[in-house]
């Protein structure tokens, strides 16, 4: 989940998910939240991307993962 902490701003989140080969699993944008929620099916180091969408303003944003089941 990626979000803009001040509802004021036009930020816009953008967060993509890749699987340990670099390819694109996952992406979402959000003029408010963005989420994404999939089933991690490889074993190794995924990536995380997050950004503004159109990549040009800048702000605040807050990040938050969770794992579930939860260990």
């Amino acid at each position: 989940t990626m979000g803009r902490t001040q509802a004021t701003n036009s930020l816009r989140s953008q967060i993509t998910l890749y699987n340990p080969s670099g390819t694109s699993v996952a992406n979402a944008f959000s003029d408010d939240t963005a989420t994404i929620s999939n089933q991690l099916t490889a074993t190794g180091t995924y990536t995380v991307r997050c950004m503004e969408y159109y990549g040009s303003r800048k702000g605040n944003y807050q990040v938050g993962l969770t794992l579930y089941p939860a260990p």
